[in-house]
């Protein structure tokens, strides 16, 4: 290698897709230990998103985009979901 040329590194760039199985399992053992079950936080997550779904559902029958406030709003619905859904 060329000491006057840029350093190109050999490895490929990461994927975001690669990402979502690794944070899928660690929000599924998070919620391992916050139920102190292996079966509860299957249902939580999938009402999860089941949840997510039938909002951005309702914000394209509704006619309207996904704009800023209904990105943060699917965040808020995300963040308040799972605490309450096995009480």
């Amino acid at each position: 290698m060329d000491r006057h040329q840029p350093f190109r590194s050999s490895r490929r760039p990461a994927r975001p897709g690669s990402f979502w199985p690794l944070a899928i399992l660690f929000a599924y053992l998070f919620l391992v230990g916050l139920y102190e079950s292996w079966t509860i936080p299957i249902a939580v997550l999938l009402s999860v998103v089941v949840g997510v779904l039938g909002s951005y559902l309702g914000i394209k029958i509704a006619g309207l985009n996904l704009d800023l406030y209904g990105q943060i709003g699917l965040v808020v619905l995300i963040a308040s979901w799972p605490p309450r859904t096995a009480f």
